[in-house]
């Protein structure tokens, strides 16, 4: 019986460690949207996808928050304060900690910002990421990411839908709209518009973008060393980032065939790596629905 119970009870730590190892953190930081600065004492909320309150903490004095030993699933972490608007952010946790930023928007008010992406045709582009900043996206910083003031995704005929906070008292904001997405060649192509206290929408802030052509050509190659002999395994990529890299290696014979958007004027860089060589790049124009045949690439060892 001793026995029995020691099994048992060994049994029931494994369970309730193997339980304990899928229980995470969701920690973060509130700020406030429209300066940046920290929000301490702010009341924030874990819900479940019904919307049940499953804990509710208090940030501290750095506007940080923790919900400790939440389970793998799909949550909302909502901020209460007082002077701004209820701010819900959809977290979902798998595998590991979530660590989340939520911007706090001040209770003076939004402003709706609608619009359209199209192509240089007018056609509306759908799926496509839009992004409302109070950075204009061509100059400055690098690290874009923390102007985004809101985003959206644009409906199946192009159009978005993105909100934009009022300043509180009477000066004006400048705001910036971009486009990114697969497929998109110009990811600077911007709207711009000013918001003030008094302003109540923002409409028709279309964004015209470049698009990578629809038409493919097919390039082919053979990969040799500096005596004249065939690389196998050799990577060959099209590194344009719109278009996900197309990739593929050398045969036996050092030869590839890798497919690359074209339409004549698209520059195409092609690139070749292998371990234990320098790697090459060149840049090519080819014409669509063609194939074109590089001059053999030669890699010089390391």
């Amino acid at each position: 019986m001793n026995k029995l119970k020691s099994a048992l009870l060994a049994g029931s730590c494994l369970l309730l460690t193997a339980n304990a190892a899928f229980a995470m953190d969701i920690k973060g930081k509130v700020i406030d949207a429209e300066t940046g600065a920290t929000l301490s004492g702010a009341a924030v909320d874990l819900k479940d996808s019904s919307g049940n309150v499953l804990q509710e903490v208090t940030a501290d004095s750095a506007g940080r928050f923790l919900f400790q030993n939440v389970n793998a699933g799909s949550y909302s972490v909502e901020v209460k304060e007082q002077g701004y608007v209820g701010v819900d952010k959809s977290v979902t946790i798998s595998t590991k900690n979530k660590n989340v930023t939520i911007k706090a928007v001040s209770a003076s008010g939004t402003v709706e910002v609608t619009g359209k992406v199209m192509d240089a045709s007018g056609n509306g582009i759908g799926g496509v990421k839009v992004q409302l900043m109070k950075q204009d996206p061509r100059f400055g910083n690098s690290n874009l990411a923390k102007y985004v003031i809101d985003q959206a995704t644009t409906a199946q005929d192009g159009t978005y839908t993105l909100k934009a906070i009022k300043p509180s008292d009477s000066s004006t904001y400048t705001y910036f709209v971009r486009a990114l997405g697969h497929g998109i060649l110009n990811t600077k192509a911007t709207g711009e518009f000013q918001v003030s206290n008094a302003t109540t929408s923002i409409s028709n802030e279309n964004i015209t973008v470049d698009v990578l052509p629809t038409t493919t050509a097919t390039i082919t190659g053979q990969v040799l060393d500096f005596a004249g002999n065939p690389i196998a395994n050799a990577k060959v990529t099209a590194p344009i980032r719109e278009t996900g890299y197309p990739e593929t290696v050398t045969n036996a014979n050092g030869e590839f065939s890798l497919q690359v958007p074209a339409n004549g004027t698209l520059q195409v860089p092609i690139r070749v790596t292998k371990s234990g060589y320098k790697p090459i790049r060149e840049v090519i124009i080819p014409n669509a629905n063609t194939t074109l045949a590089l001059q053999t690439i030669t890699l010089q060892a390391k």
